[in-house]
């Protein structure tokens, strides 16, 4: 909850409740109109929020606004009046605006329009030069106790959002495993990091950022520091991975980061780093059982392929390629393959394609082919089929190994 003081006893006015009562009784409706046209030439930021009104219907709220704090006046009610005001606006109970919809712009620009307002209907109150000097003073009074109270719940507002936002912003690099540093390289003193940047680089204090570099691993460090003084040199965005140890076990830490040049020279570097140990490894463990996949696949004359029955799309394992002895990577269509089969045995295939069948893998067929190099081999098949919900076929998957040694046999 946001508090707030109020120096009730400055606000025994003599002078301003009068002036204040004539504006109310004689001249409101043109204190609105001026008063809006004095805000829309300062080009007041609250006006934005406010520009879905005509300039009628602005007129007829700013009437009210303006007639309960003229009565407040004439009563020498000011203190209650402010008070009341400031609750509203810690409430978010200010009707049309939203609280966040006040800027410190529209308080600076406000309190001095108000002045500038009032001052306006002074000589028609009074041509009285002593008189309006007394009513300029507790004017002065008045506002500037008003500003006081409005700035320091506009800062307290702020002071909050800031908390929630760091809050989100912890939960947030925490879930993301990222941390946040900002190094003012002019004075160390005001650099920032994040609680989960401390806690990726195992510190309870941020360490000066050149010595970041004793816990990369010696392999790495000439690669990093290469970006790193090419980025401090000419500016701009530096990308490194490294691995990290300070504690017991290694990280492998992605760092993103910008130097900002100030005339010429370093003068901040903003960036993030994200420890990707775990998805490092599961990419590796990924890379392994591939790379243990194709060795069996090669060792066994083994291959894998799909075919798109939409597009036409044959899709070939390495191993397919070898099998059939053409470069890896090319595309493929079912008129290319049936192009490598022996002819007596493409009727075979075509009627095993033809009926297919969703109720699972087939028994296995047999045939011929003859590689662009002139290679004859037998090979033998075995496919399965996806189906869509109108249990309709999409999709045939199959496998192809070279048993050429088995039969020792060619073409006849």
């Amino acid at each position: 909850m946001i508090n707030f003081t109020l120096k009730t006893e400055v606000f025994n006015f003599k002078y301003l409740p009068d002036f204040a009562d004539f504006i109310l009784k004689n001249k409101l409706e043109e204190f609105v109109t001026v008063g809006i046209r004095f805000c829309r030439e300062a080009d007041l930021p609250i006006l934005k929020p406010l520009s879905k009104f005509s300039e009628p219907e602005l007129v007829k709220l700013s009437m009210e606004t303006n007639r309960q704090m003229l009565e407040a006046i004439s009563g020498n009610k000011i203190a209650e009046h402010i008070s009341a005001g400031a609750k509203r606006w810690i409430a978010n109970d200010l009707g049309i605006l939203d609280k966040d919809d006040v800027l410190a712009e529209d308080l600076t620009l406000g309190f001095y329009l108000r002045r500038k307002i009032f001052s306006y209907f002074l000589d028609a109150y009074t041509k009285n030069v002593v008189m309006q000097k007394f009513i300029i003073s507790e004017l002065d009074v008045f506002t500037t106790q008003e500003e006081l109270v409005s700035y320091s719940i506009y800062l307290k507002m702020q002071q909050e959002k800031l908390a929630v936002h760091k809050d989100l912003l912890q939960v947030t690099e925490e879930l993301a495993g990222i941390g946040s540093y900002v190094v003012d390289l002019a004075d160390r003193r005001r650099s920032i990091y994040t609680t989960q940047y401390l806690k990726i680089i195992e510190c309870a204090e941020p360490p000066a950022f050149e010595d970041i570099a004793d816990y990369i691993h010696p392999d790495d460090r000439q690669e990093v520091k290469r970006r790193v003084d090419a980025a401090m040199k000419n500016g701009g965005q530096m990308e490194l991975e490294y691995r990290y140890r300070k504690g017991l076990n290694e990280k492998r830490i992605w760092s993103v980061g910008i130097v900002e040049l100030l005339e010429g020279k370093p003068a901040f570097i903003r960036g993030s780093i994200r420890d990707i140990t775990q998805m490092h490894d599961v990419l590796q463990q990924l890379k392994d059982t591939e790379r243990l996949y194709k060795l069996g696949q090669e060792l066994n004359h083994f291959g894998n392929w799909s075919w798109d029955l939409a597009t036409g799309r044959l899709l070939w394992s390495d191993e397919m390629y070898n099998i059939f002895g053409i470069e890896n990577g090319r595309s493929m269509t079912l008129g290319e393959f049936l192009a490598f089969v022996h002819p007596d045995d493409k009727e075979k295939i075509k009627e095993e394609l033809e009926n297919l069948t969703p109720s699972g893998p087939g028994s296995g067929y047999i045939y011929r082919i003859t590689t662009p190099a002139g290679v004859h081999k037998v090979l033998r098949g075995v496919n399965k089929v996806d189906t869509n919900d109108q249990k309709l076929i999409i999709r045939c998957h199959g496998t192809c190994q070279d048993i050429t040694q088995i039969f020792r046999v060619g073409p006849q």
